[in-house]
């Protein structure tokens, strides 16, 4: 709709979208979104990943969290304390704590700094 009117959307209008999926538990169009961004050349960034692992953390798609940690890195993001507190608190609220252990566990192995965001996410 937006190319319809000679607007060229941008990696925060792609980011924009995905993260109002959330609403809804419209985790599947966040990926079809994610997806029309990359055919159209537009890199993810921290950002994108950070809303799409929010849209996947209310729809308890912990399968789908956990592939986004594996992608975002073949777009050279290393996850940060949100991101992976984002994809503890998907597997935790799916009820997959060991997930969420091995996600904790796997974000100190890569130096990332337990808080308290991430302490509650692997707790929730």
């Amino acid at each position: 709709e937006m190319m319809a009117q000679n607007l060229v959307p941008n990696v925060v209008t792609y980011s924009a979208l995905i993260a109002s999926c959330r609403h809804g538990d419209r985790w599947v169009k966040a990926f079809e979104i994610l997806l029309d961004m990359v055919q159209h050349d537009i890199q993810p960034d921290a950002m994108t990943f950070n809303a799409l692992l929010g849209v996947c953390q209310s729809s308890c798609q912990w399968e789908q969290a956990l592939d986004s940690l594996e992608w975002m890195q073949q777009y050279g993001i290393l996850p940060n304390v949100r991101l992976y507190s984002a994809a503890i608190n998907a597997c935790a609220r799916a009820g997959r704590l060991e997930e969420a252990i091995a996600v904790f566990q796997h974000s100190q192995k890569a130096g990332i700094r337990p808080n308290v965001v991430l302490y509650t996410s692997l707790i929730h």
